[in-house]
């Protein structure tokens, strides 16, 4: 049982295979399932540190506005290659997976009011240890 707020059901298939194949990456399996069950949801838990906090995970269904693969359309010209959004905070920021070093992603924070060479701020190791930093793991 998940205690995540405004959790959206999941309508039509999901696009996460899709965005695999098309971009070539592979999301870690704990990133899948927490997705999965807490579509768009807010974590009952979301201070990542001081500074940031997470206000949701970005959708993850086709009939979503703005779903994982019209977030990136959106914003890929001002990300790295191989950096993917996955959760927002309440400022028009992305928390993303950075694909770029490893076939495990670690976490980065992208804020969008920052210069491309310096928008991105390390996180986490892993979405586990994101997921963890906020205390929010004993909750997917």
């Amino acid at each position: 049982m998940t205690n995540w707020k405004y959790v959206k059901p999941i309508e039509g298939s999901t696009i996460l295979n899709e965005l695999e194949e098309e971009l070539g990456i592979k999301f870690p399996q704990s990133y899948v399932d927490c997705a999965t069950l807490n579509n768009g949801g807010r974590p009952p838990k979301n201070k990542v540190d001081d500074n940031l906090t997470m206000r949701s995970l970005v959708r993850i269904d086709e009939s979503a506005d703005l779903n994982v693969s019209e977030t990136l359309k959106t914003i890929k010209d001002r990300l790295p290659s191989k950096i993917i959004p996955f959760a927002d905070d309440s400022f028009g920021n992305y928390f993303c997976f950075d694909f770029s070093q490893a076939s495990e992603p670690s976490i980065v924070f992208w804020d969008h009011e920052e210069k491309m060479d310096k928008a991105l701020m390390p996180v986490a190791d892993s979405f586990e240890k994101f997921i963890a930093r906020m205390g929010a793991d004993e909750n997917y």
